[in-house]
C-alpha cells in the first residue's frame, strides 16, 4: 500500500497493526526498542518531562539500543520506571491513576527482555501493545503519531528496504546525519536533504523524507541509512 493509502483506515490501531505487518522484514531488535521509546515520546501527557525516572528509562532505553550502556544500568532504569508505574497505578486503594498506560509502556520499552515477536503473520511488540490496548484513552492525534513513527523509523514505502548510494556520503551528509542523530535534534533534516541533493542524490522518496514537517526520532529511516545503522 503506497503511503496516502494508509490513512484511508480509520482505526489506528488495525492501521498501525497493517503498516508494522508490511514493515516486519526491517524491523531488527535494535529498532523494536527505538520504536517503543518513539511511540512513548509521541503519546507523551507531559509525565516524561516531570518525572525523571521516566525519563532517564527511556534514555537509557535508547542507549541500551546502540550498546552504550549495560544490561545491569538498563535494568536498573527500568526498574525506577517500575516504581513510578507502581505508584501511578495504585496512587490509593481506589484503583489506577491517570496516565497509567504511558508509565506501563515506558517500562516495556526499558525491559532487558524487550518482547518482539515478528513473522509475516504477526508482530508483536510489548510496548505498543501496551499503548493499543489502553486506545481508549489515546486520542486522534495520539493514532495518527504513532503511526508516523512506523513511516518513519521503516520507511514511507513499507515493502521494500531502502538503499543509498555509498558516494553520497560526503563528509557534510555524515557530519549533519550523526548531529541529528546524537543530539536527537530533527529540526536540520531538511538541511540533510539538501546536503544529499548536493551530493548527487535523486532519490525523491529520501528527500521528501527529510523535507516533510515529521515528527522524527531517533531510529528515523533515512538518518540510520546514511550512518550504516540497522
Amino acid at each position: 500500500m503506497n503511503d496516502d493509502g494508509w490513512w484511508l483506515i480509520p482505526d489506528s490501531a488495525k492501521r498501525i497493526e497493517r503498516m508494522l505487518l508490511e514493515a516486519w522484514v526491517r524491523v531488527t531488535p535494535r529498532l523494536a526498542r527505538l520504536f517503543c521509546v518513539a511511540c512513548c515520546r509521541v503519546v507523551d501527557r507531559k509525565d516524561y518531562d516531570y518525572n525523571s525516572r521516566l525519563r532517564q528509562a527511556l534514555i537509557a532505553a535508547e542507549q541500551f539500543a546502540d550498546g552504550i550502556i549495560s544490561l545491569e544500568e538498563l535494568a536498573e532504569a527500568r526498574r525506577g520506571a517500575y516504581d513510578a508505574y507502581r505508584e501511578t497505578a495504585w496512587p490509593s486503594p481506589g484503583g489506577a491513576g491517570d496516565g497509567v498506560q504511558q508509565y506501563l509502556a515506558v517500562t516495556m520499552a526499558a525491559d532487558p527482555e524487550i518482547r518482539c515477536e515478528i513473522s509475516r503473520n504477526c508482530i508483536s511488540i510489548n510496548c505498543l501493545a501496551v499503548l493499543l490496548h489502553w486506545k481508549c484513552c489515546l486520542s486522534e492525534d495520539d493514532g495518527r503519531n504513532l503511526s508516523l513513527v512506523v513511516r518513519d523509523l521503516f520507511g514511507d514505502n513499507l515493502s521494500r528496504p531502502a538503499t543509498i548510494d555509498p558516494n553520497l556520503l560526503t563528509a557534510d551528509v555524515l557530519g549533519i546525519a550523526r548531529y541529528m542523530y546524537v543530539d536527537r535534534d530533527f529540526t536540520v533534516a531538511p538541511i540533510l536533504a539538501d546536503a544529499l541533493q548536493k551530493a548527487g542524490c535523486e532519490d525523491e522518496p529520501i528527500l521528501q523524507h527529510c523535507r516533510r514537517p515529521g515528527p522524527h526520532f531517533r531510529g528515523c529511516w533515512v538518518v540510520d541509512l546514511v550512518l550504516g545503522r540497522e
